[in-house]
């Protein structure tokens, strides 16, 4: 049962952003697309990369007395901090690139009728 939902995770993870591009027009939709689904993602695997962290710390902290578990958490707070560190670096060569190119995702509800400032007012934006 759980190679079943790990399988059918694995396939949605990876059509369901190929249905979404078929509907882009350009180079320059599909960049700014994948900018939004990456700056998406950035904040919620910073996310856990901090908790794996602050949870290597808190099992070094109270396991002292234990090598092992001692060991397992310095290897713990290690990676996270490695994690850490690739994904504020993502996020600033994406950052480099899209203000190099001048593609930013939009902010809002991506209806071009709507304003970002006048989007507190106007319904449906």
């Amino acid at each position: 049962m759980k190679k079943n939902i790990i399988s059918i995770a694995f396939v949605l993870s990876i059509i369901t952003p190929v249905v979404s591009f078929a509907a882009l027009q350009g180079l320059t939709d599909l960049l700014t697309s994948a900018t939004k689904l990456i700056n998406l993602t950035i904040p919620i695997v910073f996310g856990i990369a901090l908790i794996f962290f602050f949870w290597g710390m808190a099992q070094f902290i109270l396991h002292a007395d234990d090598k092992d578990a001692r060991e397992e958490g310095k290897q713990r707070m290690l990676w996270g901090i490695v994690a850490l560190f690739v994904i504020v670096s993502i996020y600033g060569i994406l950052t480099f690139i899209g203000n190099t190119t001048g593609i930013k995702p939009s902010v809002g509800s991506g209806n071009p009728n709507c304003n970002v400032a006048e989007s507190w007012t106007i319904p449906g934006c």
